[in-house]
This record gives C-alpha cells, sequence and structure tokens, in this order.
C-alpha cells in the first residue's frame, strides 16, 4: 500500500487572486502534492472555473457597479462569491 504525503501550507488572509496564481505555479512547476488552506478575502470576488461564461453566470452590470472582481481559475469547476468569512482548502496531487 502506498501513502501519499501531502505539504501544508497556511496562508491566513493571503487574497484569492494571489492564492490562484500559487497553486497554478505550483501545479506547472512542482511534483509534491499540496494541502493549501487560507481564510476569507476581502473585498468580495467572483471565482468562476476556466469554462464558466461570465455573460451567462454572472449580472456583469451589478458586479462593476459593486466594484466586484471576477476571477477565472485555470481548473475547473463552478462559480462562487468569496468573502472574508471564506474558507479555502485545496488539494494539488
Amino acid at each position: 500500500r502506498v501513502m501519499h504525503r501531502f505539504k501544508l501550507l497556511r496562508l491566513g488572509r493571503y487574497g484569492i487572486l494571489r492564492q490562484l496564481r500559487l497553486e497554478e505555479a505550483l501545479f506547472r512547476t512542482n511534483q509534491d502534492n499540496w494541502c493549501i488552506i487560507s481564510r476569507g478575502t476581502e473585498p468580495p470576488a467572483i471565482v468562476m472555473g476556466i469554462s464558466g461564461k461570465p455573460a451567462e453566470l454572472i449580472d456583469i452590470p451589478k458586479a462593476k457597479s459593486n466594484d466586484i472582481t471576477v476571477i477565472k481559475r485555470f481548473t475547473g469547476g463552478g462559480t462562487v462569491i468569496t468573502d472574508e468569512n471564506t474558507l479555502f482548502i485545496s488539494f494539488i496531487c
């Protein structure tokens, strides 16, 4: 039986855009398994999977008028709204 080990990285309040950039860099340049944990992000943001279509999923004028950043991550998945109460846990393997 093979045991896979993870490196644990706790970021505190790191900011979701910075975290997503870090995750992509680790994924593309590192062979280790990672568990990344961070808490909340300010200001609030909308995070979309790579195939998400903003015009179909977001009220763009409302997001702009409320100064909400829209971010596309390099992986798939749904669209989520993040704020200071969000707990982020990411596994890179």
